[in-house]
């Protein structure tokens, strides 16, 4: 569930909203996963460099996917 969170909340850009909507959960359910994300991982999806290292980690995982599924 978090990581699905964290997923969908990174490819949004960090859009509550749009992210909320797509996961089908009020937003401040969604609100309540990012503050655990941040707590259990100690990090913060607010800081730049740590955002850009899990986009290009989600992007590497999807084409890893891709590549084994062909």
């Amino acid at each position: 569930e978090l990581l699905l969170t964290l997923k969908s909340y990174v490819n949004n850009i960090l859009n509550t909203a749009i992210t909320a909507k797509e996961l089908h959960i009020h937003r401040n359910s969604l609100l309540y996963r990012i503050g655990r994300i941040e707590e259990l991982f100690r990090l913060s999806l607010k800081n730049s460099e740590t955002f850009r290292t899990l986009m290009i980690t989600f992007y590497m995982m999807e084409l890893a996917e891709q590549i084994y599924n062909d």
